[in-house]
């Protein structure tokens, strides 16, 4: 299915929100994910994993108590502190849905050039990261960028796998999405719109009286 760079923004904002993220994270999660869709990876499988694992009690703010770390907060984190050259995760922190990675550090200007990469079952994947942020995405198969399970997150891997995604298919992609919407996953977009309706409140007559929704009468 076709859907514009905006509505994927609102459906995951929404989402996030419908999972009891703050709206902050929310925001990042949603820029996140055009930004994914913008290099043609379908962000829709990954970003419903990454909010399914989320606890309906989750610490928001505790990153150095835990070992085990949502993408979802980590990932802002992260992409702020490669720029400023600090280290603020975990050194053995693992992260889920690493491939959300990629949105977060889409524009993410870092000199010197930095390789992030995981392992997954025997398969590598490393993200490239420069002056103009995201360069390439280098990986044995889409199945090692897509894993949904915990993951090591490596600063200096020691392998380098072939190119699975280029920068110029990154420039590519960027220019299609924004003239022709994004082809997303049907099935993982009705997973996501679960999520969203948890916190879009249906119309009432009270409601309406408060001041929700548009007027009838129109007098901008």
């Amino acid at each position: 299915m076709k859907f514009s760079r905006n509505e994927l923004k609102f459906a995951v904002r929404w989402a996030a929100l419908g999972r009891n993220v703050p709206v902050g994270l929310a925001d990042d999660l949603a820029k996140a994910a055009m930004e994914l869709a913008a290099a043609g990876i379908d962000p829709l499988k990954n970003i419903v994993s990454a909010l399914d694992q989320l606890d309906k009690h989750h610490r928001w703010g505790n990153m150095g108590d835990s070992v085990r770390l949502s993408v979802i907060e980590a990932g802002p984190v992260l992409s702020d502190s490669l720029v400023t050259g600090e280290t603020v995760l975990p050194p053995n922190a693992v992260l889920d849905n690493p491939v959300l990675l990629v949105g977060y550090l889409c524009h993410s200007a870092i000199s010197p050039p930095v390789k992030l990469g995981w392992r997954s079952r025997g398969s590598d994947c490393v993200l490239v990261v420069g002056e103009s942020g995201l360069s390439s995405i280098l990986g044995d198969g889409l199945e090692t960028l897509h894993v949904e399970t915990a993951v090591d997150l490596s600063y200096r891997p020691a392998v380098e796998p072939p190119a699975l995604i280029t920068a110029e298919s990154i420039r590519q992609n960027r220019i299609t999405t924004r003239e022709h919407g994004v082809e997303l996953s049907e099935a993982d977009w009705h997973s996501l719109w679960r999520f969203t309706q948890q916190a879009l409140s249906k119309s009432s007559k009270e409601s309406r009286l408060s001041g929700a929704g548009a007027s009838l009468v129109d007098i901008d």
